[in-house]
């Protein structure tokens, strides 16, 4: 496989992160080889990791399921302890779900703190 531009990818929920996933894992079959070193060897990076992508390739993941993106560095990786390869090229978009537990809780936070961006849209607190 040859890289001609930098690569992007952003998986949003869980479908986009599954994609994305896949797409890396298989990224990192074909540009690293079965042994994760071939990218390193062709290159003579010898500082690089065993599975390393080269740092054109980035993927950011986002999902409202925490627990699934703490899965995802191992879905990448052939075993564990090359986790730490699949860091340098991948991001995790984490804290998206708000700390609240009800919907009226959320309204009064994004009221107060956000009342610019949310008052055409968010409904009246008396119609809640």
């Amino acid at each position: 496989m040859r890289l001609y531009q930098p690569v992007l990818f952003v998986g949003l929920g869980g479908t986009g992160c599954d994609i994305g996933a896949e797409l890396e894992r298989r990224m990192r079959e074909e540009i690293c080889g079965p042994g994760g070193n071939d990218f390193r060897a062709l290159r003579a990076k010898e500082g690089m990791l065993p599975y390393q992508l080269p740092s054109c390739v980035q993927f950011v993941y986002a999902d409202m399921n925490q627990a699934e993106l703490d899965r995802l560095p191992r879905r990448v990786v052939p075993g564990s302890e090359h986790i730490p390869a699949s860091a340098l090229t991948a991001s995790y978009v984490t804290g998206l779900v708000p700390d609240v537990a009800s919907y009226p809780e959320l309204a009064v936070r994004l009221r107060l703190e956000a009342e610019r961006v949310v008052d055409g849209w968010l409904p009246p607190a008396t119609q809640e």
